[in-house]
């Protein structure tokens, strides 16, 4: 038994290898079921297109039905927790590693937290600490230093919310 146990410990860093291995689109559950193995939880119904880079598999937890896109990188250290139906963007940074000195060997992880329906856009990078609110959107290469309060529209380099006309004007753009 001690023997198996250590195999499985082996295999686990190769199962996120072999999810690169595998076509962008297809074989979906495939991809949940060998990032599972690697030690992320993701729950029912979540999807997970395209291979993710993930320092720490087991800080990560994928809610029920959320979506994740391609090419994300997750840095690990401490948890990163997307709730249901919260959405993901392709190329997306989440990182919770920090230098808090000016000696690089001080380090701080900080937990993210993106909540239910929030929508992250492509290229988006958030940094340590971070929680995104519920219904929450960041455009496309924000960069998201501070928390997103629920129901908030974000964009730029550092993040900063839209003007309430602004968000009309995209509102109804997309009707």
């Amino acid at each position: 038994m001690n023997q198996i146990a250590r195999l499985v410990s082996l295999a686990r860093p190769f199962a996120t290898v072999a999810t690169r291995l595998l076509p962008e689109t297809r074989l979906i559950s495939v991809r949940v079921r060998l990032l599972r193995f690697a030690g992320a939880t993701i729950e029912r119904y979540a999807k997970v297109i395209g291979y993710q880079t993930m320092t720490n598999p087991a800080d990560v937890f994928i809610g029920e039905a959320a979506y994740v896109n391609a090419e994300c990188l997750f840095v690990g250290g401490a948890r990163i927790d997307i709730k249901a139906r919260a959405m993901i963007g392709p190329r997306s940074i989440l990182v919770t590693i920090n230098h808090t000195g000016e000696n690089f060997n001080d380090l701080e992880f900080l937990p993210i937290t993106v909540e239910s329906y929030a929508w992250i856009g492509a290229g988006v990078t958030i940094c340590p600490g971070v929680t995104i609110g519920h219904h929450a959107a960041v455009a496309a290469g924000s960069v998201v230093m501070r928390d997103v309060a629920p129901h908030t529209r974000v964009a730029g380099n550092p993040a900063r919310a839209l003007p309430s006309s602004m968000r009309r004007d995209a509102q109804s753009a997309m009707a």
